[in-house]
């Protein structure tokens, strides 16, 4: 009863946290925050289905929860061997009736090989240092630069934004560290 009591409240929690009232206001966080329930959702699950007082989660989620962990544990470990790179150059286009947008170079490390349509996951210490947005890589994959375009829709890239708009003269001086590159939804679409 009370593993399953427990259950009930942790999915209400992320359920609440997933509301498209909260997921797209200013309170992503709070979306974020609530889905990192699902900790306490695999425990209390891990001691539910007990029988004769052998866990049965065990032989079904066991290897799924293992690679998962093992996935977080390596994008940890792999985030925070990324290096920081200041800008090489920041553009900002405001608009009339949509948020602005600005402009990001940043050097590419030779490492970096993406194909077109691929994104990246960029932390900007300044806003936060545990923070990635994915951002879609907007430059050639000849270029030694990248350059990624950020619309100024919520809190985090508005707040880009103003340290981009404060940072023109010295664009160096605003950070960031890169994650990827990741792979496009549509990159195998005519491989089928």
């Amino acid at each position: 009863f009370i593993t399953g009591a427990a259950l009930v409240l942790v999915l209400a929690v992320i359920f609440i946290g997933s509301l498209a009232r909260i997921r797209r206001s200013a309170r992503f966080e709070m979306f974020w925050l609530s889905h990192q329930f699902f900790i306490l959702f695999y425990l209390a699950i891990a001691f539910h289905g007990n029988q004769g007082g052998k866990p049965n989660f065990v032989y079904w989620g066991g290897v799924p929860l293992l690679l998962y962990t093992s996935d977080r544990v390596y994008r940890v470990v792999a985030t925070a061997m990324t290096r920081k790179v200041g800008a090489i150059s920041l553009r900002l286009y405001p608009t009339r009736n949509s948020p602005p947008v600005v402009r990001i170079e940043i050097p590419r490390d030779p490492d970096f090989k993406f194909k077109a349509g691929q994104y990246c996951e960029v932390n900007c210490p300044s806003i936060s240092a545990t923070e990635y947005h994915p951002f879609t890589i907007a430059s050639a994959p000849t270029d030694n630069t990248l350059v990624l375009f950020v619309k100024a829709a919520g809190n985090w890239t508005s707040t880009l934004y103003e340290f981009a708009h404060a940072a023109q003269s010295n664009p160096s001086s605003l950070e960031f560290r890169v994650v990827g590159p990741f792979g496009a939804p549509t990159e195998l679409s005519f491989q089928f």
